[in-house]
């Protein structure tokens, strides 16, 4: 609910006649618009206060300095651009893929979080269902079209609910490798997984797809020992 700064009523002020918007207004119209991007998003609104500085971890400095190129230059330079946050537990990688979520939303960029595992789901519902109605073509339809996919719990097998019969493997692989490679859209993953450890959870084309569209520089680890690619970087 707006509160006025106290300088205005209900968000307006009377100067000479006239009567302006206050600037209070203007951010509670601004912080509105926002929220609501952040929950068709699925990002949680805990990220709204967030600050990036608050970010703990020395080893990981030049992780977060990249993370910040990216929201900066998104447009320009990394809307096809993927990115990998690999790392341990409590090393804050959710949240700062949340961070990067809400400053694309904040320039109007078009984001949907999901979990790896809410996405095979869906996939698997929309494969086998294929209602015009249901929400599980509405969710998979936003996955493709959005301009950054956030994909959390990323190729964890404990985390995700899987067959033994493995035929969910073709719905994954077929959404990602037709959202990275044919219409050249950003995803962001998020994970305990090496990229080179997929191979042995999922399988050898998947790993592939993923380390392929992940080179460069695109793989940022978040860990207390954390180590650095030797490879050509995509960031300056």
């Amino acid at each position: 609910m707006f509160q006025s700064c106290g300088k205005c009523e209900n968000g307006y002020i009377r100067k000479n006649d006239m009567v302006e918007r206050c600037e209070c207004y203007d951010h509670f119209i601004y912080k509105m618009k926002l929220e609501s991007n952040l929950q068709a998003a699925s990002i949680p609104l805990s990220i709204m206060n967030y600050n990036i500085s608050s970010y703990h971890g020395e080893k990981s400095l030049q992780e977060i300095k990249k993370v910040q190129q990216y929201i900066d230059k998104f447009d320009s330079k990394f809307k096809h651009i993927s990115l990998y946050l690999y790392g341990a537990n409590s090393t804050q990688k959710t949240t700062i893929a949340h961070y990067i979520g809400r400053e694309l939303c904040k320039k109007h960029v078009l984001v949907q979080y999901i979990l790896m595992n809410d996405l095979i789901i869906h996939l698997t519902k929309e494969n086998f269902f294929n209602e015009e109605n249901d929400s599980s073509v509405d969710l998979i339809d936003s996955c493709r079209n959005v301009q950054c996919l956030i994909i959390d719990e990323a190729f964890d097998k404990e985390k995700i609910l899987w067959y033994k019969s493995n035929y969910q493997l073709s719905f994954i692989d077929t959404f990602l490798r037709r959202r990275m490679e044919q219409d050249n859209k950003s995803v962001i993953f998020i994970s305990n997984q090496h990229p080179t450890s997929i191979e042995n959870s999922f399988n050898k084309s998947i790993s592939d797809l993923i380390i392929r569209n992940t080179k460069g520089g695109a793989l940022l680890t978040f860990m207390d020992d954390t180590r650095y690619l030797d490879v050509e970087s995509i960031f300056d």
